[in-house]
């Protein structure tokens, strides 16, 4: 998977910009919690999904890394393999689930 969209960024800090999203929006609508929180949770799930699918073909092997500081080395790197993909949509799932079963409550 040789993109240029960052999708391990975008997993990793969609969770953080609905929280952002929630909290400006909580003292004006106070249901909304429920619809973003959904609509985020699936995003990343959605996104994640099709990572995996799409990761099949490449073995799992991707690799996002930023050049930070280059005089001394130091890089945003951000990696995912075939055994931490699994436990990444162990986390997007059950959130994806428990928004959707708070939100019937």
């Amino acid at each position: 998977m040789d993109n240029t969209f960052p999708f391990l960024t975008t997993i990793l800090f969609l969770p953080i910009a609905g929280l952002l999203l929630i909290l400006l929006m909580k003292s004006k609508y106070p249901k909304a919690a429920y619809p973003v929180s959904i609509i985020v949770s699936g995003i990343a799930l959605i996104l994640t999904a099709w990572f995996g699918i799409a990761g099949m073909a490449n073995h799992f092997a991707h690799i996002e890394e930023v050049s930070w500081i280059p005089s001394l080395g130091a890089a945003y790197r951000l990696g995912l393999d075939g055994i931490s993909y699994p436990m990444v949509l162990l986390t997007t799932i059950p959130f994806f689930c428990c928004f959707c079963f708070f939100c019937k409550s």
